[in-house]
Protein backbone atom coordinates (compact mmCIF):
# COMPACT_ATOMS: atom_id res chain seq x y z
CA UNK A 1 0.00 0.00 0.00
CA UNK A 2 2.60 2.31 0.80
CA UNK A 3 4.22 1.98 -2.31
CA UNK A 4 0.66 2.52 -4.27
CA UNK A 5 0.12 5.52 -2.70
CA UNK A 6 3.55 7.36 -3.22
CA UNK A 7 3.45 6.45 -6.49
CA UNK A 8 -0.17 7.97 -6.98
CA UNK A 9 0.75 11.34 -5.27
CA UNK A 10 4.23 11.67 -4.61
CA UNK A 11 6.63 12.72 -7.38
CA UNK A 12 10.13 11.81 -7.67
CA UNK A 13 8.87 8.56 -4.95
CA UNK A 14 12.18 6.79 -5.23
CA UNK A 15 14.74 10.06 -4.64
CA UNK A 16 13.70 9.93 -0.96
CA UNK A 17 16.92 11.41 0.06
CA UNK A 18 15.57 14.49 -1.53
CA UNK A 19 13.75 16.60 1.50
CA UNK A 20 10.76 17.68 -0.47
CA UNK A 21 10.05 14.31 -1.47
CA UNK A 22 10.81 12.73 2.62
CA UNK A 23 8.54 15.76 3.40
CA UNK A 24 5.93 14.52 1.20
CA UNK A 25 6.45 10.85 2.53
CA UNK A 26 5.50 12.48 6.28
CA UNK A 27 2.58 14.28 4.85
CA UNK A 28 1.52 11.07 3.16
CA UNK A 29 1.64 8.98 6.62
CA UNK A 30 -0.17 11.92 8.67
CA UNK A 31 -2.69 12.07 5.90
CA UNK A 32 -3.12 8.27 6.45
CA UNK A 33 -3.04 7.98 10.64
CA UNK A 34 -5.21 10.96 10.51
CA UNK A 35 -8.05 9.35 8.17
CA UNK A 36 -7.80 5.98 9.97
CA UNK A 37 -7.95 7.00 13.13
CA UNK A 38 -10.82 9.26 13.34
CA UNK A 39 -12.80 6.24 11.19
CA UNK A 40 -11.82 4.12 14.02
CA UNK A 41 -12.86 6.72 16.71
CA UNK A 42 -16.27 6.77 15.17
CA UNK A 43 -16.60 3.25 14.84
CA UNK A 44 -15.54 2.32 18.50
CA UNK A 45 -17.50 5.63 19.75
CA UNK A 46 -21.03 3.96 18.45
CA UNK A 47 -19.76 0.40 19.89
CA UNK A 48 -19.24 1.86 23.54
CA UNK A 49 -22.19 3.68 23.47
CA UNK A 50 -24.63 0.79 22.50
CA UNK A 51 -23.01 -1.77 25.14
CA UNK A 52 -22.26 1.16 27.88
CA UNK A 53 -18.64 -0.33 27.98
CA UNK A 54 -15.76 1.98 28.79
CA UNK A 55 -13.16 0.23 27.80
CA UNK A 56 -14.53 0.51 24.34
CA UNK A 57 -14.76 4.23 24.81
CA UNK A 58 -11.35 4.62 26.25
CA UNK A 59 -10.10 2.60 22.72
CA UNK A 60 -12.45 5.27 21.12
CA UNK A 61 -10.77 7.99 22.51
CA UNK A 62 -7.19 6.48 22.39
CA UNK A 63 -7.78 6.23 18.50
CA UNK A 64 -9.07 10.34 18.72
CA UNK A 65 -5.86 10.84 20.42
CA UNK A 66 -4.05 9.34 17.43
CA UNK A 67 -5.81 11.29 15.03
CA UNK A 68 -4.27 14.60 16.83
CA UNK A 69 -0.86 12.42 16.64
CA UNK A 70 -0.98 12.33 13.07
CA UNK A 71 -2.10 16.24 13.05
CA UNK A 72 0.95 16.53 15.12
CA UNK A 73 3.41 14.58 12.38
CA UNK A 74 2.23 16.47 9.15
CA UNK A 75 2.77 19.74 11.21
CA UNK A 76 6.07 18.58 12.56
CA UNK A 77 6.88 17.69 9.03
CA UNK A 78 6.14 20.95 7.26
CA UNK A 79 8.12 23.29 9.76
CA UNK A 80 11.17 21.17 9.87
CA UNK A 81 11.32 21.33 6.17
CA UNK A 82 11.58 25.11 6.43
CA UNK A 83 15.15 26.26 5.32
CA UNK A 84 17.92 27.42 7.43
CA UNK A 85 17.77 31.04 8.25
CA UNK A 86 19.56 34.00 9.81
CA UNK A 87 18.05 32.58 13.57
CA UNK A 88 18.70 29.34 12.90
CA UNK A 89 21.30 28.59 11.01
CA UNK A 90 21.42 24.57 11.58
CA UNK A 91 17.88 24.32 10.06
CA UNK A 92 14.50 23.20 11.76
CA UNK A 93 14.71 19.83 11.69
CA UNK A 94 14.58 19.19 15.51
CA UNK A 95 10.98 20.43 15.63
CA UNK A 96 9.92 16.68 13.91
CA UNK A 97 11.33 14.90 17.29
CA UNK A 98 8.98 17.99 19.22
CA UNK A 99 6.29 16.83 17.05
CA UNK A 100 6.95 13.42 18.59
CA UNK A 101 7.65 14.29 21.65
CA UNK A 102 3.77 16.35 21.79
CA UNK A 103 2.40 12.85 20.11
CA UNK A 104 3.81 11.35 23.50
CA UNK A 105 2.37 13.77 26.09
CA UNK A 106 -0.75 13.76 24.32
CA UNK A 107 -0.89 9.87 24.67
CA UNK A 108 0.18 10.11 28.22
CA UNK A 109 -3.18 13.02 28.89
CA UNK A 110 -5.03 10.18 27.24
CA UNK A 111 -3.92 7.36 29.47
CA UNK A 112 -4.25 9.44 32.74
CA UNK A 113 -7.93 10.82 31.86
CA UNK A 114 -8.84 7.22 31.61
CA UNK A 115 -7.26 5.87 35.12
CA UNK A 116 -9.33 7.71 36.69
CA UNK A 117 -12.56 7.14 34.34
CA UNK A 118 -11.71 3.25 35.33
CA UNK A 119 -10.78 3.96 38.76
CA UNK A 120 -14.38 5.49 39.33
CA UNK A 121 -15.90 2.17 37.18
CA UNK A 122 -14.70 0.06 39.55
CA UNK A 123 -15.66 1.71 42.49
CA UNK A 124 -19.27 1.98 40.88
CA UNK A 125 -19.26 -0.98 38.33
CA UNK A 126 -22.15 -0.50 35.62
CA UNK A 127 -23.75 -3.19 33.43
CA UNK A 128 -21.79 -3.60 29.86
CA UNK A 129 -24.24 -4.89 26.99
CA UNK A 130 -23.23 -7.48 24.95
CA UNK A 131 -23.84 -7.18 21.00
CA UNK A 132 -22.23 -8.71 17.98
CA UNK A 133 -21.77 -5.28 16.48
CA UNK A 134 -19.29 -4.15 19.06
CA UNK A 135 -17.20 -7.37 18.92
CA UNK A 136 -16.89 -6.75 14.86
CA UNK A 137 -16.13 -3.23 15.44
CA UNK A 138 -13.23 -4.06 17.42
CA UNK A 139 -12.48 -7.28 15.07
CA UNK A 140 -12.04 -4.74 12.20
CA UNK A 141 -10.20 -2.28 14.57
CA UNK A 142 -7.35 -4.70 15.54
CA UNK A 143 -6.73 -5.99 11.73
CA UNK A 144 -6.58 -1.72 10.54
CA UNK A 145 -4.18 -1.20 13.17
CA UNK A 146 -1.90 -4.20 12.89
CA UNK A 147 -1.69 -2.74 9.31
CA UNK A 148 -1.13 0.31 10.36
CA UNK A 149 1.63 -0.44 12.37
CA UNK A 150 3.51 -2.10 9.31
CA UNK A 151 2.75 0.73 7.31
CA UNK A 152 4.02 3.30 9.78
CA UNK A 153 7.44 1.18 10.19
CA UNK A 154 7.87 0.41 6.88
CA UNK A 155 7.89 4.81 6.08
CA UNK A 156 9.58 5.49 9.64
CA UNK A 157 12.40 3.06 7.94
CA UNK A 158 12.34 4.13 4.22
CA UNK A 159 12.53 7.92 5.58
CA UNK A 160 14.59 7.59 9.00
CA UNK A 161 11.99 9.61 10.67
CA UNK A 162 11.38 9.27 14.86
CA UNK A 163 8.15 10.53 14.68
CA UNK A 164 6.65 7.67 12.27
CA UNK A 165 8.56 4.58 14.02
CA UNK A 166 7.16 6.03 17.21
CA UNK A 167 3.21 6.16 15.53
CA UNK A 168 4.13 2.43 14.21
CA UNK A 169 4.68 1.76 18.17
CA UNK A 170 1.71 3.24 19.34
CA UNK A 171 -0.39 1.45 17.00
CA UNK A 172 1.04 -2.20 17.88
CA UNK A 173 0.21 -0.68 21.49
CA UNK A 174 -3.32 -0.19 19.99
CA UNK A 175 -2.99 -3.66 18.69
CA UNK A 176 -2.33 -4.91 22.02
CA UNK A 177 -5.13 -2.65 24.02
CA UNK A 178 -8.20 -2.93 21.65
CA UNK A 179 -7.20 -6.69 22.03
CA UNK A 180 -7.54 -7.17 25.76
CA UNK A 181 -11.00 -4.69 25.31
CA UNK A 182 -12.44 -7.74 23.63
CA UNK A 183 -11.14 -10.18 25.34
CA UNK A 184 -12.47 -9.01 28.43
CA UNK A 185 -15.92 -8.50 26.70
CA UNK A 186 -16.19 -11.91 25.75
CA UNK A 187 -15.21 -12.90 29.01
CA UNK A 188 -17.52 -10.47 30.99
CA UNK A 189 -20.48 -12.32 28.60
CA UNK A 190 -19.59 -15.93 29.28
CA UNK A 191 -18.58 -15.61 33.02
CA UNK A 192 -20.98 -12.72 33.91
CA UNK A 193 -18.39 -10.52 35.62
CA UNK A 194 -18.34 -6.95 35.84
CA UNK A 195 -14.33 -6.40 35.23
CA UNK A 196 -15.08 -2.92 32.44
CA UNK A 197 -13.27 -1.16 34.80
CA UNK A 198 -10.71 -3.21 35.55
CA UNK A 199 -10.09 -3.90 31.86
CA UNK A 200 -10.26 0.08 31.19
CA UNK A 201 -7.29 0.69 34.03
CA UNK A 202 -5.39 -1.86 31.95
CA UNK A 203 -5.51 -0.11 28.79
CA UNK A 204 -5.10 3.39 30.82
CA UNK A 205 -1.98 1.71 32.17
CA UNK A 206 -0.93 -0.14 28.70
CA UNK A 207 -1.58 3.67 27.24
CA UNK A 208 0.24 5.15 29.71
CA UNK A 209 3.53 3.18 29.80
CA UNK A 210 3.42 3.52 26.35
CA UNK A 211 3.84 6.88 26.08
CA UNK A 212 6.30 7.58 28.53
CA UNK A 213 8.48 4.98 26.75
CA UNK A 214 7.66 7.68 23.61
CA UNK A 215 8.68 10.10 25.98
CA UNK A 216 12.40 8.94 26.61
CA UNK A 217 12.74 7.72 23.04
CA UNK A 218 12.21 11.39 21.54
CA UNK A 219 13.62 13.38 24.20
CA UNK A 220 17.20 11.41 23.85
CA UNK A 221 18.20 13.07 20.16
CA UNK A 222 16.90 16.51 21.38
CA UNK A 223 19.73 15.82 24.39
CA UNK A 224 22.03 14.48 22.75
CA UNK A 225 22.65 10.99 22.63
CA UNK A 226 25.36 8.56 21.80
CA UNK A 227 26.90 8.78 18.21
CA UNK A 228 25.94 5.77 15.97
CA UNK A 229 28.56 3.11 16.07
CA UNK A 230 27.44 1.81 12.39
CA UNK A 231 27.36 5.01 10.96
CA UNK A 232 30.45 5.81 12.28
CA UNK A 233 32.52 2.58 11.09
CA UNK A 234 30.87 3.26 7.76
CA UNK A 235 32.24 6.62 7.62
CA UNK A 236 35.45 5.71 8.68
CA UNK A 237 35.41 2.98 6.30
CA UNK A 238 34.74 5.57 3.35
CA UNK A 239 37.13 7.83 4.64
CA UNK A 240 39.88 5.91 4.67
CA UNK A 241 39.25 4.56 1.30
CA UNK A 242 39.20 8.01 -0.42
CA UNK A 243 42.99 8.46 -0.88
CA UNK A 244 46.12 6.86 -0.12
CA UNK A 245 47.79 9.52 1.87
CA UNK A 246 45.15 9.01 4.91
CA UNK A 247 46.48 7.75 7.62
CA UNK A 248 43.63 7.21 10.09
CA UNK A 249 40.59 8.67 11.38
CA UNK A 250 39.23 9.68 15.08
CA UNK A 251 37.19 11.95 17.36
CA UNK A 252 34.34 11.48 14.69
CA UNK A 253 31.33 13.39 16.41
CA UNK A 254 27.88 13.82 14.80
CA UNK A 255 25.45 16.50 15.86
CA UNK A 256 21.82 15.72 14.91
CA UNK A 257 19.95 19.00 14.27
CA UNK A 258 17.30 16.57 12.57
CA UNK A 259 16.84 13.90 9.91
CA UNK A 260 18.72 15.17 6.68
CA UNK A 261 20.68 17.93 9.14
CA UNK A 262 23.55 15.73 10.59
CA UNK A 263 27.01 17.31 10.82
CA UNK A 264 30.00 15.63 11.93
CA UNK A 265 33.19 16.43 12.53
CA UNK A 266 36.40 14.36 12.86
CA UNK A 267 40.10 14.95 12.39
CA UNK A 268 41.77 13.23 10.00
CA UNK A 269 45.58 11.83 10.16
CA UNK A 270 47.78 12.99 7.00
CA UNK A 271 51.54 12.61 6.47
CA UNK A 272 53.17 15.71 8.04
CA UNK A 273 55.35 15.61 4.79
CA UNK A 274 52.85 16.98 2.69
CA UNK A 275 51.96 20.40 2.16
CA UNK A 276 49.76 22.45 3.21
CA UNK A 277 48.12 22.52 -0.34
CA UNK A 278 48.25 18.68 -0.87
CA UNK A 279 46.54 18.30 2.69
CA UNK A 280 43.61 20.85 2.35
CA UNK A 281 43.04 19.05 -0.92
CA UNK A 282 42.26 15.55 0.53
CA UNK A 283 40.60 17.25 3.44
CA UNK A 284 38.17 19.24 0.81
CA UNK A 285 37.99 16.09 -1.35
CA UNK A 286 36.96 14.18 1.87
CA UNK A 287 34.14 16.75 2.79
CA UNK A 288 32.68 16.82 -0.57
CA UNK A 289 32.63 12.80 -1.62
CA UNK A 290 31.10 11.86 2.12
CA UNK A 291 28.59 15.03 2.49
CA UNK A 292 26.79 13.75 -0.67
CA UNK A 293 27.26 10.29 -0.69
CA UNK A 294 25.80 10.59 3.37
CA UNK A 295 23.48 13.57 2.87
CA UNK A 296 25.20 14.69 6.00
CA UNK A 297 27.67 18.46 6.57
CA UNK A 298 31.66 16.51 6.89
CA UNK A 299 34.09 19.20 8.38
CA UNK A 300 37.50 17.33 8.77
CA UNK A 301 40.29 18.97 10.72
CA UNK A 302 43.72 17.53 9.71
CA UNK A 303 45.76 16.23 11.89
CA UNK A 304 49.98 15.67 11.22
CA UNK A 305 51.71 11.86 11.98
CA UNK A 306 55.18 11.72 11.66
CA UNK A 307 55.82 8.95 10.16
CA UNK A 308 59.52 9.02 9.34
CA UNK A 309 61.30 10.27 12.09
CA UNK A 310 62.99 7.49 14.36
CA UNK A 311 62.70 9.44 17.66
CA UNK A 312 59.65 10.38 17.49
CA UNK A 313 58.39 6.51 16.81
CA UNK A 314 60.89 5.36 19.86
CA UNK A 315 59.04 7.93 21.94
CA UNK A 316 55.89 6.91 20.68
CA UNK A 317 56.45 2.87 21.86
CA UNK A 318 57.39 4.14 25.56
CA UNK A 319 54.29 6.34 25.88
CA UNK A 320 52.00 3.33 24.67
CA UNK A 321 54.02 1.21 27.33
CA UNK A 322 53.31 3.27 30.06
CA UNK A 323 49.83 3.57 28.84
CA UNK A 324 49.94 -0.63 29.24
CA UNK A 325 51.32 -0.39 32.59
CA UNK A 326 48.97 2.18 34.02
CA UNK A 327 45.48 0.62 32.37
CA UNK A 328 45.38 -1.91 29.52
CA UNK A 329 42.23 0.26 27.80
CA UNK A 330 43.93 3.14 27.41
CA UNK A 331 44.45 4.52 23.87
CA UNK A 332 45.70 7.86 22.77
CA UNK A 333 45.88 9.74 18.79
CA UNK A 334 47.46 12.68 17.77
CA UNK A 335 51.18 11.82 19.11
CA UNK A 336 53.66 14.57 17.86
CA UNK A 337 57.45 15.15 19.48
CA UNK A 338 58.54 18.81 18.61
CA UNK A 339 61.13 20.63 19.28
CA UNK A 340 61.28 24.34 19.02
CA UNK A 341 63.86 25.08 21.76
CA UNK A 342 62.35 22.20 23.87
CA UNK A 343 61.25 19.15 23.26
CA UNK A 344 57.82 18.34 23.55
CA UNK A 345 55.94 14.97 23.83
CA UNK A 346 51.99 15.63 22.97
CA UNK A 347 48.88 13.49 22.24
CA UNK A 348 45.33 12.72 22.73
CA UNK A 349 44.92 10.21 25.56
CA UNK A 350 41.36 8.63 25.55
CA UNK A 351 39.73 7.29 28.46
CA UNK A 352 36.62 5.37 29.38
CA UNK A 353 33.00 7.12 30.03
CA UNK A 354 33.03 5.75 33.47
CA UNK A 355 36.10 7.66 34.73
CA UNK A 356 35.15 10.24 36.82
CA UNK A 357 36.86 13.43 37.74
CA UNK A 358 39.13 12.12 40.62
CA UNK A 359 39.82 8.68 38.52
CA UNK A 360 40.75 10.79 35.70
CA UNK A 361 43.47 12.78 37.49
CA UNK A 362 44.53 9.94 38.78
CA UNK A 363 45.07 8.31 35.49
CA UNK A 364 47.00 11.27 34.20
CA UNK A 365 49.24 11.82 37.32
CA UNK A 366 50.72 7.96 36.64
CA UNK A 367 50.74 8.00 32.89
CA UNK A 368 53.15 11.60 33.49
CA UNK A 369 55.04 9.86 35.83
CA UNK A 370 55.32 7.06 33.74
CA UNK A 371 56.62 9.23 30.83
CA UNK A 372 58.92 11.22 32.81
CA UNK A 373 60.55 8.41 33.75
CA UNK A 374 61.29 7.33 30.70
CA UNK A 375 61.97 10.56 28.53
CA UNK A 376 62.76 13.33 31.76
CA UNK A 377 64.58 15.47 29.45
CA UNK A 378 60.85 16.47 27.03
CA UNK A 379 57.66 18.60 28.22
CA UNK A 380 54.31 17.10 28.20
CA UNK A 381 50.97 18.25 26.82
CA UNK A 382 48.17 15.70 27.40
CA UNK A 383 44.60 16.64 26.36
CA UNK A 384 41.90 14.24 27.45
CA UNK A 385 39.03 12.19 25.16
CA UNK A 386 36.32 10.34 26.15
CA UNK A 387 35.06 7.99 23.81
CA UNK A 388 35.17 11.06 20.60
CA UNK A 389 33.84 13.72 22.71
CA UNK A 390 37.14 16.53 23.21
CA UNK A 391 37.75 17.88 26.59
CA UNK A 392 39.81 20.31 26.88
Amino acid sequence: MLDYLARKFIKEHTQVQKKEVRTAYGYLGGVVAVLTNLLLFLMKLIAGYISGSLAITADAFNNLSDSGSGLATILGFYYAAKPADKKHPFGHGRLEYISALFIAFLILLVGARFMMTSVERILSPEFVEFNRLSVIILLISIVLKAYLALFNRKLGKKIRSEAIVATAFDSISDVVITSVVLISLLLGKRLGLQIDGYVGGAVALLIIVGALKLVWETLSPILGEATDEDLVLQLEKEILSLHPSILGVHDMVIHDYGPSRRFVTVDMELPHTLSLVEAHYIADKAERWISERFDLSLFVHVDPKNTKDKETYEMLKKVEEVLKDVDPSLELHDFQMLDFGERTVLFDLVLPYEYNEQRTQEIIDRVERGIREKAQDCDLLIKIDKEGVHLF
